[in-house]
């Protein structure tokens, strides 16, 4: 895989990386994969998506939280999670949503799916993060170096926001601090991506969602990491701001535009 350093794990990961919703309201043809932030779990997209299962067979993927099933070798990750997805299509077509980690490593996903299995998403909409062939993306490695212990994480995630005072006040909120750090660690492994060999590395639609208050994003590298229709969506709001209700609307269209579109019979 072009974008991250050689490493091998021993064992691929015996936790499920992808589960659906245990009422999916759909049997269609279509499937619609989630990835999440770092340090998100399993349900972090439910509010915001779960209406969609009327749509689409919905899977939402998650690494694997417990510490001796995490994953500390990306390429490991991306290829037990593009075989886990190409489980799941049988001869089904789908669709990609991913924002911040979730999005650098639906692509690598995405990639790693077409160079070895010749499958491409009818659509990928990323969201919320610098595109993998970018200076932006080269900065980003450089603040996460700078992340020393946990107070500088939990300085980090104050800065980007979605974290709630009735998260930070929870039980829970050290295991979120501890998955956040275990993602970003794992995205650091994810350099710049250069593969001039297979460019552009996708030829579906690629739609990126970006907040005019978050980073600036280099629009240009997200489109020339395809060769199909490109379009992007400027939105209220920071890092967070698919969270904000009209955006999540907005964005919720979107997939069910793209879920609906020219769809097959039977």
């Amino acid at each position: 895989m072009s974008a991250s350093v050689s490493c091998q794990e021993k064992m691929s990961s015996k936790v499920p990386l992808f589960r659906t919703f245990k009422r999916n309201g759909s049997s269609g043809k279509r499937l619609l994969f989630l990835f999440p932030w770092a340090g998100g779990n399993i349900s972090c997209y439910d509010e915001l998506f779960s209406s969609l299962k009327g749509h689409a067979e919905v899977w939402r993927f998650c690494l694997p939280r417990k510490e001796n099933n995490r994953y500390h070798c990306l390429t490991q990750a991306v290829h037990d999670a593009a075989k886990e997805l190409r489980t799941k299509l049988s001869d089904k077509e789908f669709i990609v949503f991913g924002h911040s980690f979730g999005a650098m490593f639906s692509f690598l996903v995405l990639e790693h799916c077409k160079k070895e299995f010749g499958i491409e998403p009818l659509h990928a909409f990323f969201s919320g993060t610098p595109a993998p062939n970018s200076s932006e993306r080269i900065e980003l490695f450089k603040t996460i170096d700078t992340l020393a212990t946990d107070e500088d994480f939990r300085d980090y995630l104050d800065k980007q926001g979605g974290v709630t005072d009735t998260i930070r006040q929870s039980e829970f909120y050290n295991d979120f601090v501890e998955n956040f750090k275990a993602d970003l660690r794992l995205s650091q492994q994810c350099r710049v991506w250069q593969n001039k060999e297979d460019y552009p590395p996708l030829t579906c639609p690629l739609t990126f969602f970006y907040g005019k208050d978050d980073v600036n994003p280099d629009l240009e590298a997200w489109r020339k990491l395809t060769s199909g229709a490109f379009d992007d969506q400027k939105m209220d709001g920071g890092h967070f701001f698919l969270l904000e209700t009209t955006n999540s609307a907005c964005i919720r269209e979107h997939l069910k535009t793209a879920l609906m579109s020219n769809e097959q019979s039977s």
